[in-house]
């Protein structure tokens, strides 16, 4: 029996958590907002509409400009979607004011630079935006930034083409046992699946939902796994194992919408069960991407 600090217990082909120990497996810290992937997917979009300037909404000094939005782009990265901002500031005072960010006419408001996952005012900042890669379909996304005084930006839009995953598990069982057979992957392959939930028993032992991928590689490689999901709150882990069901890798990071990464090597000829295991939150719908 083999214990992981929130992972992996293995017993009888279950997939168990664990409060001690470490699993000797290099496990990353999970999506870095602040750096583009070399394994975008291709869906990158330039911004196409420009709606003009948005009257100002606070009191300013004499002679003060409002921002201008010079650029939005969507893209996947890393099993997620990345909306990328550039902006023009004459007088330098963002920090403290807001980017509305509205996605098929569902708007957020996020503060800067608190709600802006990677904030660079010299350059492109980046936020991971709620839209799942495993949709299918384009959707639109609009941005528009206000400064600490209350003046709005101009305002860009721009379309973001998906066309969903490779693979789409269902539910057949919580062992590994009952893996969905995916064969030999031709890498990079997105695949989606959906917890129906997320829970443990405060010690050891996932009590949710857990979904399997029996896999191959055609030749042996370094290997990326990315896990992302849509649930709010949510703490899922990534777990692959050999065909015994002996521990190749894991990632269990700890916090709800914490990203997980692996990296490891996978062997031509092979057999590997890659589980994800619902810890904490709310279920809902996942994504990976081997690559």
């Amino acid at each position: 029996m083999l214990q992981g600090t929130k992972g992996a217990v293995i017993s009888a082909g279950l997939l168990l958590g664990s409060a001690c120990g470490s699993l000797t497996t290099y496990v990353d810290t999970g999506t870095d907002p602040g750096s583009d992937s070399s394994s975008d997917t291709g869906s990158d979009t330039d911004t196409d509409t420009s709606s003009g300037t948005d009257s100002a909404t606070g009191t300013a000094p004499p002679g003060h400009t409002a921002p201008v939005l010079q650029t939005l782009v969507a893209r996947e990265t890393n099993g997620a979607i990345e909306v990328g901002f550039r902006v023009q500031d004459a007088e330098n005072d963002l920090v403290g004011g807001s980017f509305a960010l509205t996605v098929d006419g569902a708007r957020t408001t996020l503060a800067v630079p608190t709600d802006i996952d990677y904030w660079s005012p010299q350059s492109e900042s980046k936020i991971l935006a709620p839209i799942s890669p495993c949709d299918v379909g384009t959707r639109s996304i609009t941005g528009a930034i206000t400064d600490a005084y209350g003046l709005a930006s101009n305002q860009l839009q721009t379309l973001l083409p998906l066309s969903g995953p490779d693979f789409s598990v269902t539910e057949i069982g919580d062992a590994s046992t009952s893996a969905s057979m995916l064969g030999t992957l031709s890498l990079p392959v997105l695949i989606c699946g959906d917890l129906y939930a997320a829970s443990n028993d405060s010690v050891n032992v996932y009590t949710g939902d857990l979904d399997w991928m029996r896999v191959s590689v055609g030749s042996t490689r370094t290997t990326n796994l990315t896990l992302t999901w849509d649930s709010l709150g949510g703490d899922y882990d990534l777990h692959v194992l050999d065909a015994s069901d002996a521990p190749v890798a894991d990632s269990i990071q700890d916090g709800g919408g914490v990203f997980e990464h692996i990296t490891t090597t996978l062997m031509a000829g092979q057999t590997y069960n890659v589980g994800v295991a619902g810890w904490s939150g709310p279920g809902g719908r996942w994504a990976l991407l081997i690559e």
